[in-house]
């Protein structure tokens, strides 16, 4: 029986989202102004990888 829990490798998806989660939150809490303005510029880019990971996926099934 094949495990359908999401991966990236041998991780599953939602520890990934945890650890992006966990990073945007210290970020927002103890991030300098200049490492806040980093993660700004970078999120998008996190965001449309977990969109085209998702659509692979679909694209799968």
């Amino acid at each position: 029986m094949t495990d359908p829990t999401p991966r990236y490798g041998r991780t599953r998806a939602r520890k990934l989202k945890a650890a992006e989660d966990e990073l945007r939150r210290a970020i927002r809490a103890e991030g300098t102004p200049r490492i806040q303005t980093a993660w700004d510029r970078m999120e998008p880019w996190v965001q449309a990888w977990w969109q085209r990971d998702t659509a692979q996926e679909r694209e799968e099934v």
